[in-house]
């Protein structure tokens, strides 16, 4: 593989932070506090295993580790493909895996993991035509590809061919955006990505209508103290009448981060806290 020349960076703090919004449509791998397991069937394992990699992915604190990890969480996706072809959670398990990967490889490589991105992502929908999860992938893979330098963005278009994003449109980004967010409209992250995405093209008001929408959503998983304070800090930035930088996509060549974010009982530059308990 082709990999960046970048340092590696805590992934919370990093474009690849937003890929935790695809972790929020997986499979449970674990059940409720207070409730008992129950046996499940070996698609079902192989979901939790590759869960479970993906989430070590994210927490390692180098790259090697974090890519060591998505690479088994691929390994197991596929399994789970090959076991249960017709489950769009097992397709929906590798997009996750590829898609993490994705902000640690060059350049050339992004251009094939998108397009690989993208087949996953269609084939969920194929199979769960609501899925907010794949809606959500395919929304960022557009506007990616809509970001791109001009020439990139031509190349990236013959090499991906018209099955995969030779018609990507600011429009089509933003109908599976908001596809997501009607889908999850529990799921912070979807209404803050709807709104960078309008606010980039200038969408002023209906930015700040998916901002307020976001903020008002209780915190319910892991990462969302992350996602209610970035909200907050880019409704901050459209109520003084300025544009925010994108600074999320999967295939874009330029290396925009977040603004980074201390969670409570961190410390700055640190490790994220953990996702609670995945065993």
């Amino acid at each position: 593989m082709i990999r960046s020349s970048q340092p590696p960076r805590p992934l919370l703090r990093s474009r690849g932070a937003v890929l935790l919004i695809l972790v929020q449509a997986l499979p449970a791998v674990a059940p409720p506090p207070g409730e008992r397991a129950t046996a499940v069937s070996p698609f079902e394992a192989l979901c939790r295993d590759a869960q479970a990699a993906v989430f070590r992915g994210m927490l390692a604190p180098d790259e090697a580790g974090r890519l060591q990890a998505l690479e088994q969480a691929s390994a197991l996706a596929r399994e789970a493909v090959a076991l249960e072809p017709g489950q769009p959670e097992g397709h929906h398990l590798l997009a996750v895996a590829m898609g993490i990967e994705i902000d640690y490889v060059g350049p050339a490589e992004k251009i094939g993991l998108a397009r690989r991105i993208h087949a996953e992502a269609e084939r969920v929908l194929e199979l769960d035509p609501h899925h907010a999860g794949a809606h959500h992938v395919l929304g960022r893979l557009h506007a990616g590809v809509m970001r791109m330098p001009r020439l990139m963005r031509f190349l990236a278009r013959r090499i991906l061919g018209g099955e995969a994003l030779k018609e990507a449109s600011w429009e089509r980004a933003e109908a599976h955006l908001r596809a997501a967010a009607e889908g999850q409209p529990e799921v912070i992250i979807h209404h803050l990505e709807l709104g960078i995405l309008l606010a980039v093209r200038g969408q002023r008001e209906r930015a700040l209508e998916a901002m307020e929408h976001a903020l008002a959503l209780p915190p319910s998983l892991p990462p969302d103290p992350y996602y209610l304070e970035q909200a907050r800090g880019l409704r901050g930035v459209l109520l003084a009448g300025e544009t925010p930088k994108d600074p999320t996509s999967f295939i874009s060549v330029d290396d925009v981060d977040r603004p980074p974010l201390t969670p409570p009982g961190a410390t700055a530059g640190g490790a994220p806290p953990p996702f609670g308990d995945e065993g």
